[in-house]
């Protein structure tokens, strides 16, 4: 194991959200990373990437993928062995909906503790079904972009959310149920 070179006014941990669909954890997720300026890890955008980069894990996962089945835990754990090792994951990282098994968080814990950060933070997020509900009959994404927003929310609807993000390339026409 390589020597403990961490800031102390860093996050130095992984922080995980968990919780059903909807409730949040992307957004949390996402704003935690930004004030801690640590990456903020999915394991969608993992094989997302991983597939688009035709590494040899893309390639294994890319049929189970397109079947719209599971990625066995063997692919999805390596995965994230690899991207945790990256040099910008050494302050810490948020995960977004991941581990989601007991197997999977039992990895995650010996690969942490293999590489010396501190307990990870676990963050559930509880919400009434109700709201849940909500939130996911209004989720709509870009086609193009990929930004998120929610038909029921008025400072995300896609008009707004367009002109509001100048880079944004969605214009409201672009818009799929997610």
């Amino acid at each position: 194991m390589a020597p403990d070179t961490r800031h102390p006014d860093k996050l130095d941990r992984a922080v995980i959200f968990l919780g059903p669909p909807g409730a949040g954890k992307g957004t949390q997720a996402s704003e935690l990373a930004k004030k801690y300026g640590v990456p903020h890890l999915s394991t969608g955008d993992m094989l997302r990437e991983h597939v688009a980069k035709g590494t040899p894990l893309g390639l294994k996962a890319k049929p189970i993928m397109e079947r719209g089945e599971l990625v066995p835990d063997s692919l999805v754990l390596q995965m994230v062995a690899e991207r945790i090792e990256r040099p910008d994951c050494s302050h810490g990282f948020v995960f977004d909906g991941f581990p989601r098994t007991v197997a999977q968080a039992k990895y995650l814990g010996e690969l942490l503790k293999h590489h010396g950060f501190k307990r990870p933070f676990v963050i559930h997020l509880v919400i009434d079904p109700s709201v849940l509900m909500r939130r996911l009959t209004g989720r709509r994404t870009c086609k193009v972009g990929g930004e998120i927003y929610n038909i029921y929310e008025r400072r995300r609807r896609p008009r707004e959310f367009a002109t509001r993000t100048a880079a944004s390339s969605c214009s409201g026409r672009t818009i799929a149920k997610r």
